[in-house]
């Protein structure tokens, strides 16, 4: 009760400090007597956990988690599609799971907002809020995570790589991730219209992301000190890394495939970094490489539980 009074507690203070953030802006710009527009700010309500798609009986968890580029919605949303395809093309596919969405937003500057950290923080309660309350706290977990949306979830397990969340994580899918750093070191010379990028984006992360960059390693080398451990443990978690195949709008490669790889292998989706994520029909070639590796994983599960639950034999 009082875990679940505090996650309450938690986002209601993001909604709150977003709101703050939108009116101080706003009042800011008035004085000042300027006719620049004030910054597009997300919706509340796209912040924190939703779920796409209910399965009473699901045996796996599937989270997807956006990038810099949309919100838990939008980032997954083909043009001409009015709703995601995790929602749409992904439940008939794998019938046995039930699919959630997290949303977070990253603000211009660490001292205005909920930082990258706090995301991090939010994504751990959240889920365990939602799964607790749907007596699923031991149902296996699998992570898809879009460009800086995996590095949210490597963030989540440097702070708490022993909570109740990860030691049920069976499978993190990297999509367009730079577990390396950016192709693109120098952010400044490319125009927002290019990248896509929202004007909230924090220029702390940006900075991260280029090349090189001691933070960026330093989450790389506490992920594989997590993916070890657990392997060693004997529950391995499966990695797959996917990355762009094409530069944006014709410009830059924004994730080259060496920064995408995870342990040398990555699958190579023919679009660009924001298009990758982007399905409208079961037959596009990015949305089966990726079903095929979910189908994969999920099949593992339920013959490693179908092979615990078979009744032992004493010689």
């Amino acid at each position: 009760m009082v875990d679940e009074l505090y996650s309450e507690f938690r986002l209601g203070l993001y909604q709150l400090t977003i709101l703050v953030e939108q009116a101080a802006k706003e009042e800011s710009v008035a004085q000042e007597g300027q006719n620049t527009s004030v910054p597009e700010i997300h919706d509340p309500s796209k912040i924190g956990l939703k779920v796409l798609h209910d399965c009473p009986d699901a045996t796996v968890d599937i989270c997807f988690i956006h990038g810099l580029t949309g919100d838990r919605e939008s980032d997954w949303t083909a043009e001409g599609q009015s709703m995601p395809w995790p929602q749409t093309l992904l439940p008939s596919k794998v019938e046995d799971a039930r699919i959630l969405s997290y949303g977070y937003r990253i603000t211009l500057t660490e001292t205005h907002g909920p930082s990258f950290q706090y995301h991090s923080m939010n994504l751990l309660v959240s889920l365990a809020d939602d799964r607790s309350a749907c007596d699923a706290t031991y149902r296996p977990l699998i992570f898809v995570a879009h460009g800086a949306g995996g590095l949210l979830i490597k963030q989540a397990l440097r702070l708490n790589d022993s909570g109740r969340i990860f030691e049920y994580i069976k499978g993190i899918m990297f999509l367009g991730t730079p577990h390396r750093g950016f192709w693109v070191a120098d952010w400044a010379k490319l125009p927002a219209a290019v990248l896509g990028l929202v004007t909230g984006t924090s220029m702390s992360l940006l900075q991260m992301l280029q090349v090189p960059s001691e933070e960026l390693v330093f989450n790389q080398d506490q992920f594989l000190r997590f993916v070890k451990k657990r392997r060693h443990e004997g529950c391995g978690v499966k990695i797959a890394s996917f990355c762009e195949g094409l530069r944006l709008h014709g410009g830059e490669m924004i994730v080259s495939q060496d920064a995408a790889s995870f342990e040398g292998a990555c699958h190579v989706i023919p679009a660009d970094h924001k298009n990758m994520v982007k399905f409208s029909s079961p037959e596009d070639y990015g949305f089966t490489q990726i079903l095929k590796v979910l189908t994969e994983w999920i099949s593992t599960l339920q013959y490693s539980t179908a092979t615990r639950l078979l009744p032992r034999i004493d010689e």
